[in-house]
């Protein structure tokens, strides 16, 4: 019978060194578990398990205790706050607007109906004084009430009667407010009184005209003249200055324009705007005609120049710039055309 011979038997740990590799791998179990915040006292030292070279080997190191419930929900005293950039900035508040000084005045426009208007230019504010004097495009002749005064505020409706009750017009820089007056007090002007002392400004455009047309004529009456024109625009909405609406009718191979206003989008319409340009052989009630030279213009309409504009050489205003006969001159000082009508409102 064949016996298979003994295995030799390995050489075991010393004693000592085994209790002592024990001691020092428990220690580290015990720190890495303590650093984790799973772990319960402290490392054990180095050899503290051990029994010396004839004690017996050190015990396995037991297991840390399970977190409670309790425990689990005590937040870590030790954890960092939250950086303060980390949190989203609060919106910084928005500036304030700053005061604005606006021209107000009220009147009343066709219908008839209040309206209170403001502007940021004094002059744009003293012209609609003068166009509720006097009557123009959609202006009741003296419905002046409240002659121009400041108001100081970042918008009109802040200090007359709110936002809400004003809408923007079609002219930068102007509000208007319909229905009623928004300047408080009584009205501190005597229309009547304004326009017999000679505030009219419309003497001249009233009395003007361009060979037989003149402003206020109706559609009929200029056809009469003129024919069917080669192309007609009406505007669907109206002027919130005026409560106007729009319609232009082109004459094209004679050089003439027409405008026409009205208080609704279906008429009935009359003249307010005349224009003539080259081929037009129409002239001046005082023979003004395209083509004509500038000294020419000033000898028949210098005397009733609008003195509130600065002269140019490139145009002339005769009357005023709310209601007038304007001249546009080319480089050589000759006339290219002629406008009746209102310039500014």
């Amino acid at each position: 019978m064949n016996v298979a011979p003994p295995r030799p038997s390995r050489s075991p740990l010393p004693r000592a060194r085994a209790s002592r590799w024990a001691a020092q791998l428990a220690a580290v179990s015990s720190l890495a578990l303590a650093c984790s915040g799973e772990g319960a006292g402290p490392p054990v030292a180095a050899g503290a398990s051990g029994a010396g070279a004839g004690g017996a080997a050190a015990a396995p190191a037991a297991a840390p205790p399970a977190a409670t419930a309790s425990t689990a929900a005590t937040p870590d005293p030790t954890a960092a706050a939250p950086s303060p950039t980390a949190a989203a900035a609060a919106p910084a508040p928005a500036a304030p607007e700053p005061d604005r000084e606006w021209w107000c005045t009220c009147y009343a426009k066709v219908g008839p109906e209040p309206v209170t208007a403001c502007r940021l230019e004094e002059s744009d504010c003293r012209g609609l004084e003068s166009m509720a004097i006097a009557g123009s495009r959609g202006f009741v002749a003296r419905s002046l009430t409240h002659s121009c005064r400041v108001v100081l505020a970042p918008h009109p409706g802040d200090t007359l009667g709110g936002r809400e009750l004003w809408k923007a017009s079609k002219k930068a820089g102007a509000w208007l407010s319909v229905g009623a007056c928004r300047i408080p007090g009584p009205p501190d002007v005597d229309p009547n009184a304004a326009a017999e002392a000679g505030a009219d400004p419309f003497a001249l455009v009233a009395a003007e005209s361009l060979d037989a047309l003149k402003l206020g004529m109706s559609v009929a009456e200029i056809e009469a003249k003129l024919g069917k024109p080669s192309s007609s625009v009406a505007d669907t909405e109206e002027e919130p200055a005026t409560g106007l609406f729009l319609r232009t009718d082109a004459y094209g191979p004679v050089g003439l324009t027409v405008t026409y206003s009205a208080g609704s989008a279906n008429g009935p319409w009359t003249v307010h705007g005349l224009l003539a340009e080259a081929p037009s052989r129409v002239k001046s009630k005082r023979g003004i005609a395209i083509g004509a030279t500038r000294a020419a213009v000033e000898a028949a309409y210098g005397a009733v120049r609008d003195r509130d504009v600065e002269p140019s050489p490139d145009s002339f205003i005769a009357g005023s710039i709310y209601g007038g006969l304007f001249f546009d001159f080319d480089g050589e000082g000759r006339v290219t055309s002629m406008f009746l009508g209102v310039g500014a409102e």
